[in-house]
C-alpha cells in the first residue's frame, strides 16, 4: 500500500473550488447544447459556441443581451416567428 501526504486544508479548498467550477462549465455547456438542439428540432439554426449565440450570429435575434437563455422569452420570440417549416 502506497501512503501520500495529507493535503493542508488550503490546498484541499482551492481543488473543491476547482471541481466546483468545472461541475458550473459541464452543465452550462449541457443546457447550451440542450437549447441549440430544441430550436434546431424548430428549425433554428443557431451558431455553435456561446460567443458566437451571443451575438446572435444565428441570424433570428433570437439571443439578445442578458435574457440569451431566458425560456418565456425565447417562447415569446418563437411564437413570433410563426410555425416551424
Amino acid at each position: 500500500m502506497r501512503f501520500v501526504a495529507i493535503k493542508s486544508v488550503a490546498a484541499q479548498a482551492s481543488r473543491g473550488l476547482e471541481r466546483s467550477r468545472e461541475l458550473l462549465v459541464r452543465q452550462h455547456t449541457q443546457l447550451m447544447n440542450s437549447v441549440r438542439s430544441q430550436l434546431a428540432e424548430l428549425g433554428i439554426i443557431a451558431a455553435q459556441g456561446e460567443a458566437d449565440a451571443r451575438s446572435g450570429s444565428c441570424n433570428h435575434g433570437l439571443y439578445c443581451g442578458n435574457r440569451d437563455l431566458d425560456p418565456v422569452f425565447l417562447c415569446h420570440r418563437l411564437s413570433k416567428r410563426g410555425s416551424a417549416p
